[in-house]
């Protein structure tokens, strides 16, 4: 069986958290970051490889919300998952992030490794449902770390 490393889309407006989350989800996957929503929606226009984004909520121009309601609205982009990371506390942000088609919502700061085990998971239920496969031979391969914590 063929393993296909993914891509995950990183876009976030603060330099140190973007090279954070560079960082540590490089080792792992392929990584594209854009510092604003307006240059994520050019990445999604320009690489069909891309299978999970991982966006900020608040940003200048296009605010996460806004960069949300753009990828679901689009055929070709509908069903690439998306986590939103922000630093609002707040339940109705969170709830309403969801409702508008955010598939998991992480709060600042936060733990790396429940960022790398939130994509792995989020990636490992788009493989089995089949929402955004590319080729059927494609599986995810985690890290040893999120290894440690995969049931099988």
């Amino acid at each position: 069986m063929m393993t296909t490393v993914k891509t995950i889309l990183i876009v976030e407006d603060e330099p140190m958290t973007r090279k954070l989350l560079q960082h540590m989800l490089g080792k792992t996957y392929n990584v594209i970051a854009c510092d604003s929503a307006k240059k994520g929606l050019h990445c999604l226009k320009t690489n069909s490889t891309i299978d999970c984004v991982l966006s900020d909520l608040y940003m200048p121009e296009i605010d996460g919300k806004e960069f949300v309601r753009q990828i679901r609205q689009n055929a070709l982009w509908a069903k690439i998952p998306i986590i939103i990371l922000s630093g609002a506390q707040e339940s109705d942000i969170r709830i309403n992030c969801l409702e508008i088609g955010a598939d998991d919502f992480i709060t600042k700061p936060f733990n790396p490794k429940e960022v790398q085990l939130k994509i792995a998971a989020i990636l490992r239920r788009n493989h089995y449902v089949g929402n955004h496969k590319k080729d059927d031979t494609a599986v995810v391969s985690p890290t040893p770390l999120v290894q440690k914590y995969m049931p099988w």
